[in-house]
């Protein structure tokens, strides 16, 4: 969710023409074309527009971002996030748990299941 975020504000940092373009190529992989007719722009400024909006995004991944540059300039917040969360850490823990329920779920299919309160002692 963090990266989302991330890559959401990097991409606000393109004009609404140029991001919609981006989008449309980088991540919907459509072809030039039909981002030509979409847009109503010939090729050549499309793939203008695309090629300038990748090496922007690029350039910020490069050399601004602080989770990706150690040195980046970027000062959003989410390096301080991310490092503080250890994910690692959070996954075996996770793990773990899916473990257990693996083995109580194998269990209730060996054993028959017990009715706690046919069994409790009546005073």
């Amino acid at each position: 969710m963090l990266c989302d975020l991330c890559l959401t504000a990097i991409l606000h940092c393109l004009e609404p023409e140029t991001r919609f373009i981006f989008i449309l190529r980088a991540v919907l992989k459509m072809e030039y074309d039909e981002i030509c007719a979409i847009m109503e722009m010939d090729g050549t400024a499309v793939r203008k527009r695309f090629s300038r909006a990748s090496r922007k995004v690029s350039r910020f991944g490069k050399e601004e971002c602080a989770l990706l540059n150690p040195s980046g300039n970027c000062r959003c917040g989410q390096k301080k996030i991310m490092t503080e969360t250890k994910l690692v850490e959070e996954f075996a823990k996770l793990r773990t748990m899916v473990n257990r329920l693996e083995t109580w779920s194998l269990a209730e299919t060996v054993f028959s299941p017990v009715n706690f309160w046919n069994h409790v002692s009546k005073t």
